[in-house]
């Protein structure tokens, strides 16, 4: 190959996408129960993470503008650190749970919520960088009220768990 055709042909490969590689899930286990956190190809996963027109996508990234005094004296902005946290909290969600809704505190304390036939939960972001969860199960089989805090945003050993609250439950033929 003569010179001018390699440095071409080392141009043409340089710009080539890398195909997506299947992900195949990390598998985590408890108490004896194993959960899925995501089966999607990577690029399934970086498409609908970059699809930042979900609602609660547009609300968290809106809270960037908030400043001191957004709800009158003394409330408080949110940290872009909460922030930031909270988008990638919702980002690592098993994909068979739906989409919380995203709120905001005076105290500028981020929150995400689901409120669903099948159950309530509660999310805040702490200043410290821990979450506390509450939840609440619904329908034709309650569970009984959680609240636990202090937990590490990233450990989804123990989140899932938790928010199986949220997960559809099986109706038996």
């Amino acid at each position: 190959m003569d010179p001018i055709t390699a440095i071409a042909f080392a141009s043409a490969m340089a710009f080539v996408p890398p195909a997506p590689r299947p992900n195949t899930g990390s598998i985590i286990r408890h108490s004896g129960t194993e959960y899925c956190l995501d089966r999607r190809t990577t690029s399934d996963r970086q498409q609908e993470s970059a699809d930042l027109n979900a609602p609660v996508f547009t609300e968290l990234l809106g809270y960037k503008s908030f400043v001191d005094g957004w709800d009158g004296d003394g409330s408080l902005a949110p940290s872009a650190s909460d922030i930031h946290d909270a988008i990638a909290f919702v980002e690592m969600l098993a994909p068979y749970l739906p989409l919380p809704g995203a709120m905001l505190s005076p105290e500028g304390q981020i929150g995400l919520y689901w409120n669903t036939p099948i159950a309530y939960v509660d999310i805040n972001f702490d200043s410290n960088g821990t979450i506390s969860i509450y939840t609440r199960g619904r329908g034709a089989q309650p569970s009984a009220e959680q609240y636990v805090d202090n937990l590490n945003p990233r450990d989804v050993a123990t989140l899932l768990p938790i928010l199986d609250v949220l997960k559809p439950m099986k109706i038996a033929a």
